[in-house]
């Protein structure tokens, strides 16, 4: 389900920082540390990638992905109205 170069880049990832509790700890900021990062951090990077991307970012935020995900993962040969047997 993961691309290659998505897959790469997290096992470097891994290796640099070898994450003990979350894949992705909070910095020490105000959840402290051995938190997992906020759902602020993640609504800021998917913006900040739908920028990059020229995106209209103001309409992307974590649950497009989700969306975007499990449509590009259902077999090509179910229509619209049966992808709900599928996702959940």
């Amino acid at each position: 389900m993961l691309s290659p170069r998505l897959l790469d880049a997290l096992r470097e990832y891994w290796r640099s920082r070898r994450p003990q509790v979350y894949l992705f700890p909070s910095s020490s900021g105000h959840r402290g540390v051995d938190q997992p990062i906020s759902d602020k951090t993640i609504w800021n990077v998917c913006r900040a990638a739908a920028r990059r991307a020229g995106l209209p970012y103001k309409n992307i935020h974590p649950h497009t992905l989700m969306h975007y995900s499990a449509c590009r993962t259902m077999p090509s040969d179910v229509g619209r109205n049966g992808a709900g047997a599928h996702i959940s």
